[in-house]
């Protein structure tokens, strides 16, 4: 397979910065010009979703015709794979929405710069006890006025 043109990568760059309802245009001068750029920029967002498969699912390209001439289209998708719905048994639909796990060790990570204490992280956050040996690593004590002094002491003293 071969590398795509390095226009593709700059465009590709361009559209990572795009809010949800904006778009590139790209013109090209012919339907052949057309079909490879949006080749290329197909092979880059294969390449990024290597690196990060959220984002990358995110943006797509399409080639169009406006007033009469081919253009590449590149453009935020509405749907999002961190988004999905549950029926319940009462038949409403309940939106359900997944937190990406990037995203999610970056705030604690900036919560920890910031000094807040490990408790309140995991009181906002609502991290799992998994969660809170990978992000804030082993907690042995809080330094809290309640004594707690394990992870099981902790649960149930932010439950109270």
């Amino acid at each position: 397979m071969t590398k795509p043109n390095p226009i593709a990568y700059q465009w590709f760059q361009k559209a990572l910065e795009l809010a949800p309802e904006e778009e590139i245009y790209i013109p090209v001068s012919s339907r052949v010009e057309q079909r490879t750029l949006y080749k290329d920029i197909r092979k880059v967002i294969r390449e990024y979703s290597a690196v990060d498969k959220v984002q990358a699912s995110k943006i797509d390209a399409v080639g169009v015709f406006r007033d009469r001439k081919p253009w590449v289209r590149l453009y935020i998708k509405a749907t999002s794979p961190l988004v999905g719905f549950k029926k319940g048994s009462d038949g409403k639909m309940e939106r359900m929405v997944l937190q990406d796990q990037t995203e999610r060790r970056r705030q604690v990570g900036l919560m920890r710069v910031d000094n807040i204490p490990n408790k309140e992280i995991i009181k906002k956050m609502k991290l799992s006890s998994v969660e809170q040996e990978q992000l804030l690593g082993k907690v042995e004590e809080f330094d809290d006025d309640k004594g707690v002094k394990s992870l099981s002491d902790m649960y149930s003293w932010l439950e109270t």
